[in-house]
C-alpha cells in the first residue's frame, strides 16, 4: 500500500498556485534558475513584465521562462509509510531519450519494495510497465526508454537497458 496523496488532481482541481522560474546564463556558461511562487491566476503579461524588468537589471542572458501550475496538498510526514524504502532518496530512475542530446530522467521516490525484483534492489520492469508508459506519454512521442535503475547502492544493483 502506498503513502497517502494530498496533492490535487490536474484537470479536475484548480492549481493552488504557480511557480515562475527565470533561467540565466553568463559569459562562462554558468547558469542559474530562480523561482517565485505566484498566484494561480497570474497572467502571462505579468510574468513577461517581471522577466523584462529582471533582464534589464542583469548582465546575464535570460534564455528560459517557465510557468508551472502547482497542485499542492498538505505536507505531512505522517502520510508517508515507514517501510524498508522509506526515504525519498531511495529512487527508481527511468532514463529516456529522443536523440543523443535529448535525454531526461523520471523518478519514483521512496519506492515500494513491490517495484523491485524479489530479494534484490533491481527494478521489476513488469511491475513498472504502466509507469513507464505514463512517463513516455508525458514526455512526448519522440521519447523511448533507455534504461532503468535504482539510485541507492548503485554498486549492488543492475541498470537494465531497453
Amino acid at each position: 500500500m502506498p503513502g497517502t496523496r494530498t496533492a490535487g488532481v490536474p484537470g479536475t482541481d484548480a492549481p493552488s498556485h504557480k511557480r515562475v522560474s527565470l533561467t540565466f546564463v553568463d559569459t562562462t556558461s554558468d547558469q542559474v534558475s530562480n523561482s517565485l511562487i505566484a498566484d494561480a491566476a497570474v497572467t502571462d503579461a505579468a510574468v513577461e513584465t517581471y522577466a523584462a524588468e529582471t533582464q534589464e537589471r542583469s548582465n546575464g542572458s535570460l534564455y528560459q521562462i517557465e510557468i508551472t501550475s502547482v497542485w499542492q496538498g498538505a505536507r505531512l510526514s505522517s502520510n508517508a509509510l515507514s517501510a524498508p524504502m522509506a526515504t525519498v532518496e531511495d529512487n527508481i530512475r527511468y532514463s529516456i531519450k529522443a536523440s543523443p542530446v535529448a535525454r531526461q530522467q523520471a523518478y519514483i521516490p521512496a519506492v515500494l519494495v513491490a517495484m523491485l525484483e524479489a530479494g534484490t534492489e533491481n527494478p521489476d520492469t513488469v511491475a513498472l510497465a504502466d509507469w513507464f508508459a505514463a512517463v513516455l506519454a508525458v514526455a512526448g512521442g519522440a521519447y523511448s526508454g533507455l534504461n532503468v535503475g535504482y539510485t541507492q547502492h548503485k554498486d549492488q544493483n543492475a541498470s537494465i537497458k531497453f
